[in-house]
């Protein structure tokens, strides 16, 4: 669904990524993980077509990413972060018929999507999204990214804000994202939330990837508990590659 070949890009002689090759097949959700400055947006930003690569390719559902055809590419993606920028002068419900229309759903088939996720999330969508807390704004950008089964969701932090009652019932969506055949690139700092919902985890750290895990294997260097103690590991690859510079 996505693959990410030897891509380097670089603002001015400052190189933000360096040589990331990265890949998620359908049905499959991976983590990236990486400290602040670490070349996850940049990285991001490249998967989404909203700034070019210096070097490398990425292609979307077999098909090569480039200036022309990257608003088509998006059909195919979704894209939820921390706080996203909605219109806050109209309710929720405005919004989402509005995100709807903008990946032809069909009218027929809006209302009862919106209102099967809004049930599933407790979403108020009629009040104005300025009145909304910020875990409630994040209820309807969760809502907006799922709304048209995209075959690819990105995910920048995707649960900031969400109570943990709320993130739970995120990890179930993702789960039937996944089961539906869709498939997730998640960036985040909850590191116990990518452990339960990941089936591959890779980490870069200064703008490089340094490990590219399935979930089994990093049970074999994580200190043994009954969840797999990410940050540990993640601890680990950060000091192991400071060392080796």
């Amino acid at each position: 669904m996505l693959k990410v070949k030897h891509v380097t890009k670089k603002f001015g002689d400052f190189t933000a990524i360096s040589d990331v090759s990265l890949d998620v097949k359908k049905g499959e959700i991976v983590g990236f993980i990486g400290p602040n400055g670490s070349g996850k947006s940049t990285t991001i930003d490249l998967i989404l077509g909203l700034t070019q690569a210096t070097s490398g390719q990425i292609e979307i559902a077999g098909e090569q990413l480039n200036r022309n055809n990257a608003a088509k590419l998006r059909q195919n993606m979704s894209f939820l972060s921390t706080d996203m920028n909605l219109d806050r002068t109209v309710t929720g419900r405005q919004a989402l018929t509005y995100f709807a229309n903008l990946r032809h759903i069909p009218e027929s088939e809006q209302s009862s999507r919106i209102d099967h996720l809004a049930g599933l999330l407790n979403a108020n969508l009629d009040k104005p999204i300025k009145k909304l807390s910020r875990g409630n704004r994040q209820k309807i950008s969760l809502i907006a990214s799922l709304l048209s089964r995209p075959k690819l969701l990105v995910m920048d932090e995707p649960t900031s804000g969400f109570d943990p009652v709320v993130q739970n019932i995120f990890i179930d969506l993702i789960r039937q994202h996944k089961k539906d055949g869709g498939a997730g690139l998640i960036s985040s700092h909850n590191l116990s939330e990518v452990a339960e919902i990941c089936d591959r985890v890779i980490f870069i750290v200064g703008g490089k990837v340094v490990a590219n895990k399935q979930m089994a294997e990093l049970q074999a260097v994580a200190p043994k508990h009954e969840v797999i103690d990410l940050d540990a590991v993640f601890e680990k690859l950060v000091q192991t590659h400071q060392d080796t510079r």
